[in-house]
C-alpha cells in the first residue's frame, strides 16, 4: 500500500495519545491544511441529495477556520462542482476538488477541468443512452462531468439488488478496456473515467505546501480510501463513520460530535498559532527598533566630533584669509 499504509480496523482518534503530537504540530506550524469530504463527512446522507446540509454547527466552525490566515480549508468531493455550489454555497469561498479530483476550483474563482479522452466521452454518452438506465427513476441517475452514478439510498434491500443488477450490465461491458472503472460507494455504484481520483487531488494539494505543513484529510466512503492511501505518514487521515471499518485511515472519528470537537480543537490551536506568531513578530520588531535606535544614537553622538574636526582642518585656511 502507498506509504506503508494497510487496510486495518483503525483506533479511535478521540482516545488516541497521538492527538498531543498532532495538535502541537498544528499550533507550531506557520500554516496548516484541512481537507474535507462533504457527503457523509460534513453532511449526513439524505434521500434527496440536493437537500443535503451540513451537520448543525459545522458551517459556523468552518467559517471561523476560513477566517484564519494560518489555515487553508479545502473540500474534496465526488459531487460535481456545479452541484456542490448549489447544495453548499460556502464551497464557493473555498478551494474545491470536485468529481473525484477531475474538477479544481480555487477560492479566488479560477476553475480547471481535467479533460476526458475521446474514448471516455463516447463510453459515458453510450451508457447514458442505454435503455436500462433510461428506465430508471430520474433521481436515481446522476450524470457528472466524468462519471455516471446510480443511487439506491432509501430503497428496500430487494429493490437495491434489482437496481444493481439492472445497471451493472451496461456498466461492466465498458470496464475491460480501462478507460472507465466501476466504483461502489455508500448506497450506490459509479462508472467513472479513469485517470483522476481523490488520491491525485491529495497529491496535488500536498505538492503545493512545504513538507512541514500539517495536512489532515477526513472522509467516510470507499472513494476516500484513495485519498487516505495518498497521504504521507506525517499527515493525518481520519475515517468518519458511526463505527469503524477496515480502512487505510490512521484513526476514526464518529459524526457529528467527533467532527465538531475536531473542528473546535483546530480553531483553538490555529488561534493560538496566530497569537504566538504575532508575539514573535512583535518581539522581532522590537529588537529591530532597538538596533535602529542604537545605530541612530551612535550617528548622533559622532556628528559633533566630525564637525569639530572639520573646524580644526579649516582653521589655517581661515587664518590665512584673515591675514
Amino acid at each position: 500500500m502507498p506509504f506503508g499504509r494497510e487496510y486495518a480496523l483503525p483506533p479511535s482518534w478521540q482516545t488516541s495519545s497521538a492527538q498531543v503530537a498532532w495538535w502541537d504540530r498544528v499550533r507550531s506550524a506557520a500554516h496548516s491544511v484541512l481537507v474535507l469530504d462533504y457527503d457523509g463527512t460534513l453532511a449526513p446522507f439524505t434521500l434527496d441529495r440536493m437537500k443535503s446540509q451540513p451537520y448543525a454547527g459545522v458551517d459556523e466552525r468552518l467559517n471561523r477556520l476560513i477566517a484564519r490566515e494560518t489555515v487553508s480549508v479545502i473540500l474534496a468531493t465526488g459531487r460535481s462542482w456545479r452541484e456542490l455550489k448549489v447544495v453548499y454555497p460556502t464551497a464557493a469561498r473555498l478551494e474545491v476538488w470536485a468529481s473525484h479530483g477531475r474538477e479544481h476550483a480555487t477560492a479566488t474563482g479560477e476553475y480547471h477541468f481535467m479533460e476526458l479522452t475521446a474514448e471516455q466521452k463516447t463510453i459515458l454518452s453510450e451508457v447514458m443512452r442505454d435503455p436500462a438506465l433510461a428506465a430508471l427513476p430520474p433521481d436515481a441517475v446522476e450524470r457528472k462531468p466524468a462519471s455516471i452514478a446510480i443511487h439506491w439510498r432509501g430503497l428496500e434491500p430487494d429493490e437495491q439488488a434489482m437496481l444493481r443488477k439492472q445497471v451493472l450490465g451496461p456498466f461492466e461491458r465498458h470496464v475491460a478496456g480501462g478507460a472507465v472503472a466501476l466504483l461502489p460507494f455508500e448506497d450506490g455504484v459509479e462508472l467513472r473515467a479513469t485517470g483522476r481520483t481523490k488520491g491525485d487531488a491529495v497529491r496535488d494539494i500536498r505538492a503545493g505546501y512545504p513538507a512541514d505543513v500539517p495536512i489532515a484529510y477526513l472522509g467516510d466512503d470507499h472513494t476516500d480510501e484513495e485519498a487516505f492511501g495518498a497521504m504521507i505518514p506525517e499527515d493525518l487521515a481520519l475515517l468518519v463513520r458511526a463505527a469503524p471499518r477496515g480502512t487505510l485511515a490512521s484513526y476514526w472519528v464518529p459524526p457529528p460530535q467527533g467532527i465538531l470537537d475536531f473542528l473546535d480543537r483546530w480553531i483553538d490551536e490555529s488561534s493560538a498559532a496566530e497569537t504566538d506568531q504575532a508575539e514573535e513578530r512583535a518581539v522581532a520588531t522590537s529588537r529591530l527598533q532597538a538596533v535602529d535606535k542604537k545605530q541612530s544614537a551612535r550617528r548622533d553622538s559622532s556628528q559633533p566630533l566630525v564637525e569639530r574636526r572639520g573646524q580644526v582642518s579649516k582653521g589655517p585656511v581661515e587664518r590665512g584669509r584673515d591675514s
